[in-house]
């Protein structure tokens, strides 16, 4: 019955994440592995266990997007991984275990937890095209986030899965072509007055 109720989590999840529209297949693959892992534990040998978390880790750590999860109830972080040590600038020793209320100033901190809380209350993944983060030693970082709650056995929100990416430079490059673009079209626009202006003074003198 544990196994069957289980089994329904990893369904319910995995539709979240399929509807979500424009997740990522990593984003399906690693809810995916989390769960099976979660369902396998039951029957699996040792061995196997030890396997599949040595994967799973292998998966997370390496992967090159911030990859935390955070328990439901105390929005704490429980989870992170190398590539989220490497854009915050803090140790997962310092990260677990606590908050965003701990790393980040009051008011964006209240800002991620209030969106934490809302992909948990509407069971659905959140999709967070720009999201402004302080870190420790890069300055300003311009995130793509994913939340994705992730269920228990009892189909209730136990953790929050969240995949960041880092997209700052590409911001700004597009930024930079949009500017050039403007500059284009103003130039274009300052031709064709020019080309107007000759046109009737050529016309006045015939």
């Amino acid at each position: 019955h544990h196994e069957q109720n289980q089994q329904a989590s990893v369904r319910r999840t995995l539709s979240i994440v399929i509807t979500g529209g424009t997740v990522s297949v990593l984003l399906f693959i690693l809810v995916f592995l989390q769960l099976y892992r979660e369902i396998d534990r039951h029957t699996a040998t040792q061995e196997k266990l030890r396997q599949n978390r040595d994967f799973l880790d292998s998966v997370i750590e390496n992967i090159p997007v911030m990859v935390f999860i955070k328990d439901a109830a105390t929005l704490r972080f429980i989870r992170v991984n190398n590539a989220c040590e490497k854009v915050t600038g803090y140790s997962r020793q310092e990260l677990i275990g606590k908050s965003d209320f701990d790393f980040f100033p009051e008011e964006p901190a209240s800002w991620f937890i209030a969106r934490d809380r809302k992909a948990l209350e509407n069971g659905e993944m959140m999709d967070i095209p720009v999201e402004k983060i302080q870190t420790r030693h890069l300055g300003e970082r311009m995130l793509y986030t994913q939340k994705i709650p992730l269920f228990d056995a009892d189909g209730c929100p136990a953790y929050l899965l969240g995949l960041s990416e880092d997209v700052t430079e590409r911001l700004l490059y597009q930024d930079q072509i949009e500017l050039k673009n403007q500059q284009l079209e103003q130039r274009n626009r300052e031709v064709v007055r020019a080309n107007r202006l000759k046109s009737q003074f050529l016309a006045s003198m015939s």
